[in-house]
């Protein structure tokens, strides 16, 4: 079972917290991936990494694991996240 999760607005922008069916609810969830953050400057974004955590997880991909195993469809979340990134960069 992957973690559960949920996405709230914080007093510094938008986090990725353990969901209230967890022991560890309402604690933001740690990056484990090297595109995940703490907090996220939009919505959008956070919800990309939420989603991209899960189906990583969920397909056994860890982090340093290389590349070209990664499915195309999770290739191009890790574009666009890098792409929304740059943008919404300060």
């Amino acid at each position: 079972m992957h973690e559960q999760s949920v996405t709230d607005y914080g007093p510094t922008g938008w986090l990725n917290m353990y969901g209230p069916a967890t022991a560890q609810a309402g604690q933001v969830l740690p990056p484990r991936y090297p595109f995940e953050q703490t907090q996220y400057p939009t919505l959008q974004q956070a919800d990309t990494a939420a989603d991209l955590r899960s189906k990583l997880h969920g397909l056994g991909i860890m982090p340093g694991m290389p590349p070209q195993l990664l499915p195309p469809e999770i290739i191009q979340k890790l574009m666009i996240l890098h792409m929304l990134r740059q943008q919404y960069a300060p």
